[in-house]
């Protein structure tokens, strides 16, 4: 499944994050790991991501994340996503495999821009933590508050939001920056950062 994805990032303070929790109503709590891949950072280069996402014991997903566009803390992705069944799956060795061959493993619309990018082969590079609180704002929508953990022990608080309505993107964005003064704008992704972190780790 390929769509685009309208998404505002900021990054918070803990303060802040603690705050924004307490001015809504908490629709969902999830525990994700995130396990990325890349061939000599080539995807992280040139902002794209690629990775495995274990949820709560739901299926995971495979995602690859492409850039379209991007103006301040507003960016759009194109995102083709592959639910992986449970047991063996047919495409993979294994659920979260060190090496993936692209040409022989990956579905045609994920190979197209790998192929683009030069990559034959992904390895796994390494993986995060990361616990997402879904914020119900009345009248408003919501937005995902992530803490994520990186490589090197750090922590990173963030708010983003996805709508494809303009007025509810802004009315969230207004609502971040009215409620979390030190709230800053945010173009980085969390492979980005993950990147940074495994790199100085």
């Amino acid at each position: 499944m390929s769509h685009l994805e309208v998404e505002t990032k900021f990054e918070l303070s803990e303060t802040d994050f603690d705050a924004l929790k307490r001015l809504g109503h908490i629709a969902s709590r999830a525990e994700q790991l995130n396990v990325y891949y890349d061939a000599a950072w080539k995807l992280a280069d040139s902002s794209t991501t690629l990775r495995i996402r274990f949820k709560d014991g739901a299926d995971p997903v495979l995602s690859l994340k492409i850039p379209v566009s991007h103006s301040g803390s507003r960016r759009v992705m194109q995102e083709i996503e592959l639910t992986l069944p449970k047991g063996c799956p047919a495409l993979l060795p294994s659920r979260h495999p060190m090496r993936i061959d692209v040409d022989r493993q990956l579905p045609d619309d994920f190979c197209e821009y790998l192929r683009q990018l030069g990559v034959k082969h992904l390895e796994r590079v390494g993986w995060v933590r990361n616990t997402r609180y879904v914020l119900e704002i009345e009248d408003i929508g919501s937005i995902e508050l992530d803490r994520l953990e990186l490589p090197d022990g750090s922590v990173v608080h963030e708010a983003e939001i996805e709508s494809d309505n303009d007025w509810t993107h802004r009315s969230l964005a207004d609502f971040v920056c009215q409620y979390a003064p030190q709230a800053r704008p945010s173009a980085v992704s969390k492979f980005q950062r993950f990147r940074r972190a495994a790199v100085t780790a």
